[in-house]
């Protein structure tokens, strides 16, 4: 049986077509995989802050003591009161196992700035895990520890995102 010249490069060109668009495919998957990680970890640590700062404003208010000013102190306080802020068990990944600070979504440590009494501000260095001082792809969280009613600002790469 003879293939005609005509069919023979139909079936070569088919072929490498095939071959492109499971390559193109692949490329496509890893790409989006990676975006897809990226947001979910962004959306998770946000979580994570709005918990933190949550915890922190209730217990300032049942018990009148003021919140902690530096990381150090939050992570005791996270740990002293965990029934506040969640089970044991699954706040064990919010702390690094060798120094014990509350770290991101990332595994790099979350960084507290006090500016004033009435503004806290977590910050998280970010899909980069360079910490940038809230700049480039830094997350930031900003609330008041003494106030449930004022709506916290959270900025993702130095875009402002608001709740509804």
């Amino acid at each position: 049986m003879k293939l005609s010249r005509k069919l023979v490069l139909l079936i070569i060109f088919a072929a490498l077509i095939f071959v492109a668009g499971v390559w193109l495919n692949r490329i496509w998957t890893e790409h989006r995989h990676i975006e897809y990680g990226r947001w979910s970890r962004t959306v998770c640590t946000l979580n994570r802050f709005r918990h933190l700062a949550l915890g922190m404003q209730c217990l300032v208010d049942d018990t009148n003591e003021p919140p902690p000013k530096e990381m150090k102190s939050l992570s005791k306080y996270v740990k002293s009161h965990l029934r506040v802020f969640g089970h044991e068990t699954s706040m064990s990944k919010w702390f690094d196992p060798n120094t014990g600070a509350i770290i991101d979504y990332w595994g790099t440590p979350v960084s507290l700035v006090t500016k004033t009494p009435e503004e806290y501000t977590f910050i998280s260095a970010g899909p980069n895990r360079i910490n940038e001082n809230g700049k480039g792809d830094d997350l930031v969280y900003i609330f008041d520890p003494f106030d449930l009613t004022k709506k916290p600002k959270m900025v993702v790469g130095e875009k402002i995102i608001t709740e509804k």
